[in-house]
């Protein structure tokens, strides 16, 4: 399987007026400017984020292969609340711009990508993703989030 970029695209879902961003299997869509929610399959999760803003001066190949790692190894992993803008400057070079519950780093992926872009990332948020804790440090992968309000 040859895949080189893989785009979000956002589709309705079962609820009324919500949407979820997924990874389409053909052409590359934009995500729409009112998502609500989203959701990443894992196989994609690992994808860094490609804005400057959420990588910084951290390293996409790293933050990749520690998403990878995360998604491997790591445990199931839900949260309510805020996501809290950090210094983005681990030691390890991986992309984590923001963290939460004191000292979960969210690592850059493109779902954290589109939250930021849509402007939810100061809102309270339900999230889901993968957990693991590797030399002291406590990672997280996200693979969907919820608005709870905006």
């Amino acid at each position: 399987m040859l895949a080189l970029a893989v785009s979000l695209a956002l589709v309705p879902s079962a609820t009324a007026g919500s949407q979820t961003a997924h990874a389409p299997s053909g052409a590359a869509v934009a995500p729409a400017a009112a998502a609500t929610d989203g959701t990443l399959d894992t196989s994609v999760a690992s994808h860094c984020a490609r804005a400057a803003s959420l990588v910084g001066s951290n390293c996409s190949y790293t933050t990749g292969m520690m998403a990878r790692r995360v998604i491997e190894e790591g445990q199931d992993w839900t949260y309510i609340g805020e996501l809290a803008q950090t210094g983005n400057d681990l030691v390890n070079k991986v992309a984590a711009p923001y963290s939460v519950a004191d000292g979960f780093h969210v690592i850059a992926n493109e779902l954290v990508e589109v939250l930021s872009q849509e402007g939810h990332a100061n809102a309270r948020l339900s999230l889901a993703g993968r957990l693991l804790e590797v030399d002291g440090v406590r990672y997280v992968v996200l693979t969907s989030f919820r608005v709870i309000n905006s």
